[in-house]
């Protein structure tokens, strides 16, 4: 039975590092979700700075100003879509590896489970052996 125990406490084992996995890949994924909202607000918030009117030009240099202004603020906004783009990758890839990861967990789990109920059953049965032997000494005592 120590054997058996021993592969139950295996399984167990292997069981909770999957699950610890799954854990840290949720905990990774929400940072992710997290981080493409970030940018999400971010590219907003900078379209919304680029439809602000500028005072009316002053001259060459305030409107050159404000071309530059402007310019730089839709490379801010091309970086910031172009991180938002890699981040919603890197969220498909999580949720996918989640998943399988999530699935080897629930397989793992089963498998405990299907360990201790042969491990109980094995163990009912020796007990049940054993009462039945106590029992037939009995009779055979009580025959002669």
């Amino acid at each position: 039975m120590s054997g058996k125990n021993n592969n139950v406490r295996l399984l167990e084992r292997l069981r909770q590092l999957k699950e610890n996995s799954v854990d840290r890949l949720s905990s990774e994924l929400a940072s992710q979700q997290l981080t493409a909202l970030r940018y999400r607000n971010n590219i907003d918030a900078l379209n919304q700075l680029k439809t602000v009117s500028l005072p009316a030009p002053g001259g060459g240099k305030m409107m050159q100003n404000a071309a530059d202004y402007k310019a730089m603020l839709q490379r801010v906004v091309d970086w910031q879509e172009q991180e938002h783009a890699l981040t919603q990758v890197e969220i498909v890839q999580l949720k996918r590896v989640l998943y399988e990861k999530s699935r080897e967990e629930m397989r793992m789990a089963q498998a405990v489970k299907l360990q201790r109920q042969q491990l109980q059953m094995s163990e009912a049965r020796q007990q049940q052996r054993q009462t039945d032997d106590i029992a037939l000494q009995s009779w055979l005592r009580k025959q002669k």
